[in-house]
């Protein structure tokens, strides 16, 4: 995941330094518990690190539910194309 994040621009102010750049300069370190993680190191990345915990607290039933929609939209625009255009909407 690391390898696919890419640092473009900045918006840092003089003084400040760049936490993902750093971070993703680090080897990756296993863990059972990425949350208990972002917690442990707070100190070291305090604004990557509370990016980080807000994803995480977010429940994994509330992203399965927004998927389902999504794909349910998905579907549901395709049925409503004429079957020529479906034809060259496909991907």
């Amino acid at each position: 995941m690391r390898a696919q994040m890419a640092v473009t621009g900045s918006a840092l102010t003089s003084g400040e330094r760049d936490e993902l750049a750093e971070w993703l300069s680090q080897p990756p370190v296993p863990t059972e518990d990425p949350l208990r993680w972002w917690l442990a190191n707070r100190k070291l990345y305090p604004r990557l690190s509370q990016m980080a915990i807000d994803v995480h607290k977010i429940p994994g039933k509330f992203l399965a539910i927004v998927f389902l929609y999504a794909a349910n939209y998905v579907i549901q625009q395709r049925l409503s194309m004429s079957s020529g255009l479906s034809a060259e909407a496909e991907f």
